[in-house]
Formats: structure tokens, C-alpha cells, sequence
């Protein structure tokens, strides 16, 4: 068997470093008029899951008594697909979050949280897009708020650790390489301090 020649392949493209400032994020949530884009975009920002777990999640994994959102799919996986199946998490639910997922269990008309026109929603990108032309942002897409998410809790002094459990990655240098994009002003005290020593010899 005569050998395999050379496959020239692209590198990856740098990773998306957009994250919202905390007024971009309050901006879009009431950007967000539609009442499932809203609720979507709460849970997207205050538990980080993928937008995929959010559309996916059913109503039997919302704990009310013990304030717990399960966002893990326990289906067999396919031996077929070469893929690995992203993992997620079972997460705690804020007082916020309550509130509004019991404001949308109330009307609720199909087991899945999010739903429009008694039917759950397939993909969020439409009104979702809307809701970030209504808030004036752009290069935004709904996995923006999973990077969100994780860099305002790092700012917000949450161990690494903590973090990467909630996002439900295997290990911390995931969460570390990908999906922290802390800003300046979070690295200033390092700066501070260092350039305090030097000062004083």
C-alpha cells in the first residue's frame, strides 16, 4: 500500500473572544421582549449551559424543591458518530432565575422550558438576533453569553475550579484556554502589585 501524501489542513481560527460588559448583558435582557428570547438569555447568562442544553431542557429537570437545573441528557450516544458528546451540568438555580421559570411553568404548554406557539423552540438565533439589534450589539451570538458567564464569575473571584464544573467541562484548562476573557481591569491588581515592589526596591 503505497503511502498516504500530504493533507494540508487550516489551523484553527482564533477562538471568540467577545464577552458583554455587565450593562451589555442587562441591555440585551430587556432587549429580549419576546418571552422565551428573554428567559433563554437569563439562563444562558446565570448558568452558562450551552445553547443546546437550554432549548433541549425539559421541565422534569427543573428541581423547584431543591432549586437545582439538571442540563445533563442521559440518551445512549450513537457508537456511529464520531463526535464526543459535549458534556453539561446540573447546576443551582439563582433566586432570579427561579422566579421567571416559575412565571413560565405557569403557562407552560409543552414539557420543554423553551417554547413559543405551544411548540419547543428548535433554534434561538432569530429572535435572539432581533433582541441584539434592539440592544444596539453586535458580533453577539447566543454562545457569547457561555463566555459571558464564565469570565464575570472568574472577575467575581470564583475559583477556576467552580467554574468549569458549572460549564460541565472534564477538566479546568478547557474552561482556562477557551472561555475566560477576563478584561484589564482584573488583572490590574497584579500589575499593582508588582510594579509596588519594584518601586520600592
Amino acid at each position: 500500500i503505497a503511502p498516504a501524501g500530504y493533507v494540508w489542513v487550516p489551523s484553527k481560527p482564533a477562538a471568540k473572544s467577545r464577552v458583554l460588559t455587565v450593562d451589555e448583558a442587562l441591555a440585551l435582557t430587556d432587549a429580549a421582549v419576546m418571552p422565551h428570547v428573554k428567559l433563554f438569555v437569563w439562563l444562558a447568562l446565570l448558568t452558562g449551559a450551552r445553547s443546546g442544553a437550554i432549548l433541549g431542557l425539559t421541565w422534569d429537570r427543573c428541581s423547584f424543591d431543591d432549586g437545582t437545573i439538571d442540563f445533563k441528557v442521559l440518551d445512549a450516544p450513537n457508537p456511529l458518530q464520531k463526535r464526543a458528546r459535549k458534556t453539561a451540568a446540573k447546576v443551582s438555580m439563582t433566586t432570579e432565575l427561579r422566579f421567571l421559570l416559575l412565571q413560565a411553568k405557569a403557562g407552560a404548554l409543552t414539557d420543554h422550558v423553551i417554547e413559543w406557539d405551544a411548540a419547543p423552540v428548535a433554534s434561538i438565533r432569530k429572535g435572539f438576533s432581533e433582541a441584539c439589534r434592539r440592544a444596539g450589539l453586535t458580533d453577539v451570538v447566543p454562545h457569547t453569553l457561555r463566555h459571558t458567564h464564565a469570565t464575570l464569575a472568574l472577575e467575581s473571584g470564583v475559583e477556576i475550579e467552580r467554574i468549569s464544573r458549572q460549564l460541565g467541562h472534564r477538566d479546568s484548562a478547557t474552561t482556562r484556554g477557551i472561555y475566560l476573557h477576563p478584561s484589564a481591569d482584573y488583572s490590574a491588581p497584579s500589575s499593582q502589585a508588582v510594579g509596588l515592589k519594584i518601586v520600592k526596591g
